[in-house]
């Protein structure tokens, strides 16, 4: 007996529409914020005495939304830098951080210089800028998400524009993973790009 075969549905606009909208990444405390009913894992005694040890503030640190005896782990002594990093305050902050910052910049409040290191170095990387303090300080990386490797002309010629103001410093690559790589950024524009792209379907946050 031959099996039934059923024509697929139709490519209605809104159909396409979703198809072609990007698919971030979001984190597991992202998840755990919108999945209904959820609750934060209280903390155990053994815990807060920890945080407390290593004045960690709960409501910044990526530990929130762990269970306890994770949290436990995370903070262990023989954890990486990079996780101990991510305790002090989680690099999701940085979805919004990011506009507060490039806004400073431009006022001429700050630089780039004087932020935070581990939020130059380690924490923007949640919103896909990625710096080289010894290769090219003060200039970042780019990495956006390209939704099937697929790009229209229109969002082709945003990119070719947010290069092209930092002449020989500014570059594009296409990844062998189908993706976009933008150099020579500078933080102070950051944001601009980043609405830019999102107004265009594209993203560059995990």
């Amino acid at each position: 007996m031959r099996a039934a075969v059923t024509a697929a549905p139709a490519a209605t606009p809104a159909r396409l529409a979703t198809c072609a909208a990007p698919r971030v990444r979001r984190s597991v405390a992202r998840r755990a914020v919108e999945a209904p009913g959820y609750e934060v894992p209280s903390l155990s005694e053994e815990v807060s005495a920890k945080m407390a040890e290593l004045n960690i503030d709960f409501e910044q640190s990526g530990l929130k939304y762990l269970s306890n005896d994770a949290r436990m782990r995370a903070m262990d002594r023989k954890s990486a830098k990079f996780e101990k990093t991510k305790n002090e305050k989680c690099g999701s902050h940085m979805w919004n951080d990011v506009t507060e910052l490039a806004t400073l910049i431009r006022e001429g409040k700050t630089t780039w210089a004087d932020l935070n290191l581990d939020d130059v170095d380690v924490r923007l990387k949640w919103a896909g800028l990625f710096h080289r303090r010894k290769r090219t300080p003060g200039r970042f990386m780019m990495r956006l998400k390209v939704p099937n490797g697929e790009l229209t002309a229109e969002q082709l010629r945003f990119l070719g524009d947010c290069i092209a103001p930092y002449g020989e410093d500014g570059c594009a690559d296409i990844t062998t993973r189908a993706n976009i790589q933008l150099r020579g950024i500078t933080l102070d524009d950051a944001d601009h790009i980043i609405d830019g792209l999102k107004q265009r379907g594209l993203t560059s946050f995990m």
